[in-house]
């Protein structure tokens, strides 16, 4: 019998919100994820991120690198364009400040460093997916060595969606279960850089009282985020493409011990 390829299964902008954090917690009692990125000056992020852990041990906890004060769907909307992609050189020195900080808050929270690092926008890659070379020098110089202790999006695995935030908006369904599992079955990911796929639960508490706009980010384009990834769990879809999820420490550990 084949062995089963690992992938890890993130949940991006814990603690942003209420809706994402029940949405993220669905995710968790389903086993549809492996980890959750917390943004950890969000307020109550830390405590809702202890609490998952405390309920859900088998979640890894990780770290989403936001710039607070910088609307969060703004970045994300003007990352997507190549025109608008300088962006890290509007953001580098902020991104650097705060990706300290943040791991920093994050170790006296948890006493460890996160298991994975993604960033708001992904800030740190550009428009083709590559990181930077200030981030990666930031991340060795944070972890002490050439060998980070910490699994980074795009730069220790090949991050991939099953459904985008952009074409939803333009009223493009999510790829049906049997798309993804073509899209996994063509895929052809290597021992340093596995997959990841890139989710953003959300499930609705009450009718929302934000802006419309908002609320169409924040909790409309999430639930089907969630439904969708839910259909695919239920059909067995990762498990028949060859694939099984796995937390980041998995994958870490074979990097270090490689």
């Amino acid at each position: 019998m084949e062995k089963l390829k690992p992938i890890i299964v993130v949940a991006d902008d814990g603690g942003l919100h209420e809706t994402i954090n029940e949405g993220t917690r669905v995710a968790a009692e389903r086993r549809a994820i492996s980890c959750v990125d917390y943004m950890v000056e969000e307020r109550g992020a830390i405590i809702e991120a202890l609490s998952l852990h405390n309920e859900f041990p088998h979640i890894s906890i990780g770290l989403h690198v936001s710039i607070p004060g910088i609307n969060d769907y703004a970045v994300t909307a003007l990352s997507y364009s190549c025109r608008w992609r300088p962006l890290d050189k509007l953001y580098k020195e902020q991104l650097i400040r705060h990706t300290e900080k943040q791991i920093k808050i994050f170790q006296d929270a948890f006493g460890y460093q996160p298991a994975h690092l993604s960033t708001q926008g992904n800030l740190h890659l550009d428009y083709g997916g590559n990181s930077f070379i200030w981030f990666l020098e930031l991340m060795e110089r944070l972890s002490g060595s050439e060998v980070s202790t910490i699994l980074v999006r795009g730069i220790d695995t090949i991050p991939i969606r099953h459904t985008r935030f952009r074409e939803m908006i333009l009223g493009r369904n999510p790829l049906t279960p049997e798309q993804f599992r073509l899209m996994l079955h063509n895929m052809s990911p290597s021992v340093d850089r596995p997959l990841e796929l890139v989710v953003h639960p959300a499930q609705r508490l009450n009718w929302p009282t934000e802006p419309p706009l908002k609320a169409f980010y924040i909790t409309t384009l999430r639930e089907c985020d969630l439904n969708s990834l839910l259909e695919i769990l239920n059909e067995g879809v990762i498990g028949k493409a060859g694939y099984e999820i796995v937390p980041p420490e998995v994958l870490l550990s074979r990097q270090i011990t490689k």
